[in-house]
């Protein structure tokens, strides 16, 4: 089992759903002492250089696990009769015949490792390119200005008669 330290390891923490635990019909079957191994075997499947699989050698898992080898043989043969946990060939064939897996910290952990591999290739480049901050410089109006008050400094005339026909629209010329 690896040592990770936060610095190394940018998942320090598990993402705890309480309400899967509770509704996991597999894990409900088993016994309370099933339950506590599997805890403890989520614990060390998070710490493993593969997270999510553990080796499903007996004499290693009572090294790795606080529990003696009759409950860690007796706890096994109930989480795998439920479908708690799965073997490692059923799930992907890179891993060994008798590793153990959680299917969901596994399944996380692969799609966190494609997600950072495509996170390296970059964004989607962009179509065009942004006005810099050297383009204001230049004329500093134009970052408050409306496009109203930037097209009357272009044609004044045209802008003259435009407001003309906005306020005799609203005021009418009153004859007589």
């Amino acid at each position: 089992m690896k040592k990770f330290t936060r610095k190394q390891d940018a998942h320090f923490y598990i993402q705890w759903k309480p309400s899967d635990w509770i509704t996991d019909p597999g894990l409900r079957r088993c016994s309370a002492a099933a339950k506590g191994v599997w805890m403890d075997m989520l614990m060390a499947m998070f710490y493993e250089e593969t997270r999510g699989v553990l080796p499903g050698d007996l004499k290693l898992l009572q090294r790795l696990l606080p529990h003696d080898e009759e409950t860690i043989r007796l706890a096994l043969h109930e989480l795998l009769e439920h479908g708690v946990v799965s073997y490692g060939m059923e799930l992907d064939t890179t891993l060994e015949k008798h590793d153990l897996v959680n299917r969901r910290m596994y399944r996380e952990n692969y799609m966190a490792r494609i997600r950072s591999e495509a996170g390296k290739l970059g964004g989607r480049p962009r179509k065009s390119v942004a006005p810099t901050s050297e383009a204001f410089a230049e004329n500093p109006e134009k970052q408050t200005q409306s496009k109203r008050e930037a097209n009357q400094k272009q044609n004044p005339k045209q802008n003259e008669k435009q407001n003309v026909d906005l306020i005799t629209a609203f005021h009418p010329i009153k004859t007589g």
